[in-house]
């Protein structure tokens, strides 16, 4: 089978669902920052987004660390057994800070065709390797 995703996309649409609003709550995050979903009043089943980031360090040979950025969504529910769990997306980018900023919006397009094309649907669904 082939995987197809779009090279050198300019824009990525999303249609249809309803607004989440999320607003800075002020818990502690390791070089970032939380926010809640302010729409959702219980709690438990509130979903959250955190952001991080670390910034590129020149280093002890004149070259440069890369530059980190991590978004972590969690999305909560109470399952049939009344347990709390909890899907957890993590989405985790490394570059040189020489990469540019067009080769950078190209490959987080091309990551969100990864996780929302339908080329790799049956890998999200299933985790079949070979779709």
């Amino acid at each position: 089978m082939s995987l197809i995703i779009k090279d050198g996309a300019t824009s990525l649409t999303v249609v249809g669902g309803a607004d989440q609003t999320f607003v800075q709550d002020g818990r502690k995050v390791v070089n970032g920052v939380n926010y809640v979903d302010t729409g959702e009043p219980d709690f438990f089943e509130r979903d959250t987004i955190a952001l991080k980031a670390i910034g590129s360090n020149s280093q002890s040979d004149g070259t440069y660390s890369k530059e980190k950025r991590e978004v972590l969504l969690r999305d909560p529910y109470t399952d049939a057994d009344y347990g709390n769990q909890v899907v957890l997306v993590r989405i985790y980018v490394e570059a040189h800070p020489n990469a540019d900023s067009v080769r950078m919006l190209n490959a987080r397009l091309r990551a969100a065709q990864i996780l929302s094309g339908t080329s790799f649907t049956t890998y999200w669904t299933t985790g079949a390797l070979n779709i």
